[in-house]
């Protein structure tokens, strides 16, 4: 369901809906961290149950013999980590903390979120070394107006073009916030 392997089952049970819950309950008890929500809808009662391996959903209504529904379970997905490698030039001392790729009717660009440790000046010199050691040229640099510190470069190399915005974080000025947007094509 929704790109999420899923195994679906009917079950019918003697027990009652509480007392199978119970069961359940108690049977995962062993596994660590595990979560239980249980709730009641219409004539439908819900247990969810999420440990850390899987989510498992049963939903149960009453019926003269016990109990009848569905059992749902899913491993856990693993967790995406964000794109850590972009072909723009930078500098080594700035760390790529998010990358968003977009293809939009054909142009492809990036938007790269970057950080480092030295000052916005710092390494606007070191973006630029960078990109002209790579063939870009630099159209505009200039310093920001209402961003004490901040610096906007723009530059070209062929049809690719970049927008570098490098911010100063205002309670530690040596921090450096950078956003890259990078149409390729």
């Amino acid at each position: 369901m929704n790109g999420v392997p899923m195994t679906l089952q009917s079950i019918q049970s003697r027990l009652s809906p509480d007392a199978l819950f119970d069961f359940y309950e108690s049977s995962t008890r062993a596994q660590a961290h595990a979560e239980y929500r249980r709730s009641v809808n219409g004539e439908w009662h819900l247990l969810a149950i999420s440990s850390l391996r899987r989510y498992v959903t049963i939903q149960v209504r009453p019926t003269i013999a016990g109990s009848e529904g569905t059992v749902t379970a899913s491993t856990l997905p693993s967790p995406a980590g964000p794109l850590q490698s972009s072909e723009f030039p930078r500098p080594v001392t700035s760390r790529i903390v998010n990358l968003q790729e977009y293809d939009d009717a054909g142009i492809q660009s990036e938007c790269i979120s970057l950080q480092s440790s030295r000052s916005a000046a710092i390494e606007a010199w070191a973006f630029s070394t960078a990109l002209t050691h790579s063939g870009w040229q630099i159209i505009r640099r200039e310093s920001m107006r209402k961003t004490v510190g901040g610096i906007a470069i723009e530059a070209q190399r062929g049809a690719q073009q970049a927008m570098l915005t490098l911010q100063p974080d205002p309670l530690q000025p040596a921090l450096t916030a950078i956003v890259v947007v990078w149409k390729k094509s």
